[in-house]
């Protein structure tokens, strides 16, 4: 059967598909739709005999018979070849000459010589080479009168259009009303033209089914002029519906968000730009909101990634749904919206407009499971042209904005403001003078002296990070460290004062001084680091130092959150030799509980509760609490901020085993502290 054999309509000049049937997957193993617009040459066992082929069948094609017979080698998809028989025939335009041809294709294998037929295809059968490509095969005559009526209309595309064949060759208007208006204008002036030139037709025109299915046809025909003035156009209506689809979302895939079906952040910042020209020449204003969904790491922890998709996608839905005409909405990337309002000349309407995009969030999400999904957003707003004049400039604004709204969550919305933007290109330089400072090793660690209170002995040392800068000052912690927690880089500058506080125990140590041990802070940034157990062998114990000379400081927040985690790490630490402090204690709310089970030697009064002793008894009873406690467990305690004498005895007489401040000495660089305690040693003994 011949439509069980591959059949190929192939453009003249290019070789390219224009249309396949079934049958070529079942034959080469490709997909109709892996081919259409590719060139044959992939059919070819090689492009040398790609290119004999065409030298071949061109040259018989165009002889008088614009037939073309062989036995030729081919290629299926994965690579094997077979023998194949070829039979092409071409469609003229008398006009442009050679449209394009029908190729034929029969696979060989297995067939012993004998059954091997001349032209066995079956060419001369219309209805055959009409029901194995997809579209249709038509004759169309005028007769001398200019009446025109089909001869012959057959296909799978006659059915698809819910055609009657039969009424159709007398009336071809059943035919030209399922096309879209303007496109049969075009095929009908096509018709009356190529009658007149004899030219030939190749349009693209659009029909639509009784069921309203949109179908995109390539009309190729040739007119003849018979001997008594009879006109026939033979061709062929191909099926492209499949291209033009392809073509179609392809080119809305480049300005739309795959996921959403919003804008995409491209096309979104073109709008604007046309919007901004608008509203410059009518004097109007233009307010900019950007959107991040607070929760949706909850989200996608709970439902996964698809469920965090679905949750976009319904946020998506709710905001074209409920903003006003006029608005433009995209999804800029992530979690993040971005939305243009119109801005009437009150305040209450880009009021109103806020108060639309928080109803969004109203209702929970609908995730498919019992218990819907509540999420909120924070959202920032920028204004043209009291905030920016500029596409870039307002984006730049709103993301401002944007970031300032997302880290303040007891806030919904957060207006920008010159001196925010101020405030954060601040920020931003200082991150990276920061990186730089980091890279370059050039943070240094102070150490303030650890006083016993007992007899006034050097018991040890807490390293402080500081910041030296060219003219001689120094960046104090409190200027950068928050920002590197912010940002991820406190780790970084964790490890960094280990390799120094390392170093300079072995210069110590090789210059004479007897060395004490000296605390180094960890936060919880950097405490949760599963590289930290790693980054403590290579940075002290692999440099030769005993391990006992260097104490890590833990906050609070170091294992509340995960308190398996953190004692799962300590235990490794310990296990090396490493002592723990707590730092900062009494600050939080929950460090009491973990005391006895994790393994802590040391425990440090904040500050801010020493600071107090002498004038608030509240204050003065709680630190009496915390050392009567931590001696039950047997912890040492070290008193921070101490400042005077009086402070020093309140604290002796407490129980406290040891205090630090600026009564003993401020934080010292490295070189400074073996003057320093030879000094303090000549004192006690009174040298």
């Amino acid at each position: 059967m011949l439509g069980d054999n591959p059949v190929f309509v192939v453009e003249w000049h290019t070789r390219r598909i224009l249309a396949c049937n079934d049958a070529v997957t079942r034959v080469f193993g490709f997909n109709p739709e892996e081919l259409l617009g590719h060139d044959t040459r992939c059919l070819h066992v090689s492009d040398t005999a790609f290119e004999s082929f065409a030298l071949e069948s061109e040259a018989l094609l165009q002889s008088e018979h614009n037939t073309y017979h062989c036995r030729y080698r081919m290629r299926r998809k994965d690579g094997s070849e077979f023998p194949s028989e070829n039979l092409v025939q071409v469609i003229h335009d008398h006009e442009e000459g050679r449209v394009a041809v029908v190729s034929f294709v029969r696979d060989l294998s297995g067939c012993d010589s004998a059954d091997l037929p001349g032209h066995g295809l079956g060419l001369d059968s219309a209805h055959a080479l009409s029901m194995t490509i997809p579209g249709a095969v038509f004759r169309r005559i005028r007769d001398v009168h200019g009446n025109d009526r089909y001869t012959y209309l057959a296909g799978q595309l006659v059915d698809e259009l819910g055609i009657d064949p039969d009424a159709a060759r007398e009336d071809p208007s059943r035919v030209f009303n399922l096309m879209e208006p303007n496109d049969r204008q075009l095929l009908e002036s096509a018709i009356q033209s190529t009658a007149r030139s004899g030219s030939g037709i190749d349009l693209v025109v659009r029909f639509h089914s009784p069921s309203g299915k949109q179908y995109w046809l390539r009309i190729i025909s040739r007119p003849t002029q018979l001997g008594d003035g009879t006109i026939v156009w033979d061709g062929l209506a191909i099926d492209i519906t499949g291209e033009k689809q392809a073509q179609a979302h392809a080119a809305w895939l480049a300005d739309h968000d795959r996921l959403t079906g919003l804008l995409n952040r491209a096309e979104f910042i073109a709008h604007i730009e046309r919007a901004l020209e608008a509203a410059h020449k009518h004097s109007q204003q233009i307010a900019l909101a950007r959107l991040a969904v607070r929760g949706m790491f909850k989200v996608n922890e709970k439902h996964g990634l698809p469920g965090g998709d679905a949750l976009l996608c319904q946020i998506a839905d709710r905001l074209d749904d409920t903003l006003p005409e006029g608005s433009i909405i995209a999804r800029s990337h992530g979690d993040v919206f971005l939305v243009k309002l119109e801005i009437p000349d009150n305040d209450g309407g880009l009021a109103a407009g806020l108060r639309t995009l928080q109803s969004a969030f109203d209702a929970p999400f609908d995730l498919g499971d019992l218990n819907p999904a509540h999420v909120s957003a924070s959202i920032g707003i920028a204004r043209y042209p009291e905030d920016a004049d500029t596409t870039d400039d307002l984006l730049r604004a709103v993301a401002l904005a944007g970031d300032r709204a997302h880290k303040h969550p007891e806030v919904d919305y957060e207006f920008y403001d010159r001196e925010i933007s101020e405030a954060m290109r601040q920020r931003f330089q200082l991150e990276d003078r920061l990186r730089q400072a980091i890279a370059e090793e050039q943070l240094e660690p102070y150490y303030q002296p650890q006083i016993s209170l007992s007899d006034g002995r050097l018991v040890g040392l807490e390293a402080l990070v500081r910041w030296p800068q060219a003219d001689g000052s120094l960046i104090m912690p409190g200027a950068f460290i928050p920002l590197a927690e912010e940002v991820g880089l406190s780790g970084r500058i964790g490890r960094l004062m280990l390799r120094r506080v390392a170093h300079d125990l072995h210069t110590w140590s090789a210059n004479g001084w007897t060395t004490v041990p000296v605390a180094v802070n960890c936060s919880a940034r950097q405490f949760r680091d599963t590289k930290l157990v790693r980054a403590y062998e290579q940075e002290v114990l692999e440099q030769g130092l005993d391990p006992g000379l260097i104490h890590l400081e833990l906050t609070e927040t170091s294992f509340i959150d995960n308190y398996d985690n953190a004692k799962r790490i300590m235990d490794q630490l310990n296990g090396l030799g490493v002592t723990f402090s707590i730092d900062d204690f009494g600050t939080g709310f929950s460090a009491l509980s973990y005391l006895s089970r994790l393994p802590f030697r040391v425990l440090k009064i904040d500050r801010s509760f020493v600071a107090e002793i002498l004038d608030e008894a509240h204050q003065r009873n709680v630190v009496q609490g915390l050392i009567q406690m931590a001696s039950t467990i047997g912890l040492y305690i070290i008193a921070e901020g101490v400042e005077t004498a009086e402070q020093e005895a309140e604290l002796r007489c407490m129980g406290s085993d040891a205090a630090q401040g600026f009564y003993y000495s401020p934080a010292l660089p490295a070189a400074d502290i073996p003057h320093w305690h030879a000094a303090l040693s000549k004192k006690l003994d009174g040298v």
